[in-house]
């Protein structure tokens, strides 16, 4: 009986300093225990580290989503040319070397044909994948709804490019369907 409740006592002993040992671990396991073990004032805000202010953001967007929704807006009978020139003028496009690349254009274009419909362009951001002071790349949903009615014309995910020319307007410098998709 005396050895029994000696065991009892070390085995208590031994699960009581289990705890108040395992216990600044598990804390330090925990978000809020990780900042407090490397101090959280060594880790700045999400707001102080991002490249871009909220208002330049939103302009890069919406030059993005401007040039997006060109492609899912199309008339029946429409020349390629003239759609193409639709999306070209739909954004500002930058002034780099051999003009932006547009890769979605055709592919596009051929898509919505095929559905013979006319069609508005209805782009939604899916995701950023790189944001930097002057560039943002954005993952968009190109959809084109029928204005009469009826099933959306899906185009796919598309990478869009935008940059920052001159300091003072967002300009979209390449659009290509996204890895392994079509249009």
């Amino acid at each position: 009986m005396r050895t029994t409740a000696i065991v009892a006592a070390v085995f208590g002993l031994l699960v009581l300093g289990a705890v108040g040992f395992g216990r600044p671990a598990l804390d330090r396991a925990s978000p809020e225990g990780a900042a407090e073990a490397v101090g959280a004032e060594r880790v700045p805000s999400l707001d102080e580290v991002l490249p871009l202010g909220e208002e330049d953001y939103r302009e890069a967007a919406e030059a993005a989503l401007l040039h997006a929704d060109a492609y899912g807006t199309f008339r029946p009978g429409e020349a390629e040319g003239r759609y193409a020139e639709r999306v070209r003028s739909a954004a500002a496009l930058a002034d780099v070397p051999d003009g932006p690349v547009l890769e979605s254009i055709g592919a596009c274009a051929e898509r919505l044909d095929r559905e013979g419909r006319e069609t508005e362009g209805a782009a939604e951001i899916r995701a950023v994948s790189s944001l930097l002071a002057d560039s943002v790349h954005f993952s968009i949903a190109l959809t084109g709804v029928p204005v009469d009615g009826g099933a959306e014309v899906d185009l796919g995910v598309h990478e869009v490019l935008v940059i920052l020319e001159g300091g003072e307007e967002w300009t979209v410098a390449s659009s290509a369907p996204e890895s392994g998709a079509a249009a």
